[in-house]
Parts: C-alpha cells; structure tokens; sequence
C-alpha cells in the first residue's frame, strides 16, 4: 500500500513537473513520508519509472482464467493492448517522452535484447498457450509475436509522441490495432 502511494505521488509530480525536475525530496513532501521511507521501497527514482512495467502489465486480464480466454484471443490481446496505449496517455505526453527517451537503458540489456519486463512476459505466456489451443498463429514465436506487436505499439505511441499528443492515443490504437493483430488470429 505505501509502495503504491509512493508510486503514484511520483508519477503524479513526473508528470507535473517532469523527472528531472522531481527530486526524492519532493516525493517524500508529496507522501508525507520520510526520504529514508521512500527509499525503503525504491533504490532510486529510476526505480520508480521500471514501475511502470509492472503497473502497465495488466497480470489480471491475462492470467485470469486464461483457459476460456484463449477461445478468444483477438478480443483479450485487444483489450491488452488498448490498456497498454490508455496507460501511456493518462501518463501524458510529457512523461511518455521522457520515458521513451531512456528507452534503451530502462528497457534493453547491454547485449540489446529486452529485460524480463513483466508486459512482455504475461502477454508472452498468453499467446503461447493460445498458440497451443489452435487460436493464434503457430507460424512465428510467442516472443516474436509479441515482440512485433509491441512495436506496432510503440510505434503509435512514437507517433503520438511526435505530434505532442495532439490525436487520442487510444483511438488511434483502437483504430489501427484491429487490422495487425487480426493476421495473427487462427478462426
């Protein structure tokens, strides 16, 4: 429960007032916490930002019973990933930018493969076990398969990024998601 509220205090203050600009001080004022408390549960401000993994995992939707939900994948992979693009526009463009601009050093390895990030890894899981039940494209890896459709991710929200959030990022997923993830659907 504290570690959430600290989690969310800062992301508040981040997207406010931006990273850089947020100190450990200022989340321990906006908690009312102790410095030494926040560091308790976070090793740093970065720590806080790798949180965002976790909190954008959406672990319930698909782990949830998963054995009836392959049945469908179109619909739950949809409603994952249209979480994933709603959670990045309610973090604001601002924050998402800065997020991105540290992509490679909060997201990647140094051999340049992706860190055990919890998003990656349920969604992952998922399509392998709809990959078992006929329902998905058995033709490419679960990890390609998701690889890839994270990418189309980003790149919408690269896009939103560019034009500074002035277009719903949401919407656009909502519009331009249907039409990639149905090739990967087996009917």
């Amino acid at each position: 429960m504290k570690k959430q509220h600290i989690y969310d205090k800062a992301i508040e203050l981040f997207s406010t007032y931006g990273y850089a600009e947020t100190t450990i001080a200022d989340i321990s004022k906006a908690t009312g916490m102790s410095t030494g408390s926040i560091y308790h549960y976070y090793r740093n401000k970065e720590a806080i930002l790798m949180q965002l993994g976790v909190q954008m995992s959406q672990v319930e939707l698909l782990q949830n019973n998963r054995e009836e939900k392959v049945k469908h994948p179109y619909d739950v992979i949809y409603e994952y990933l249209i979480g994933y693009a709603a959670a990045w526009e309610n973090l604001g463009v601002g924050l998402t930018k800065y997020v991105y601009g540290l992509f490679d050093r909060v997201y990647l390895t140094e051999d340049l493969t992706y860190k055990n990030l919890l998003v990656y890894e349920h969604l992952t899981s998922y399509i392998s076990l709809a990959q078992e039940h006929g329902t998905f494209d058995q033709s490419i890896s679960a990890r390609k398969a998701c690889e890839y459709l994270f990418t189309f991710c980003r790149g919408l929200i690269f896009e939103w990024i560019l034009f500074n959030g002035s277009f719903s990022l949401t919407e656009q997923a909502q519009s331009m998601l249907p039409r990639t993830l149905k090739t990967f659907i087996v009917e």
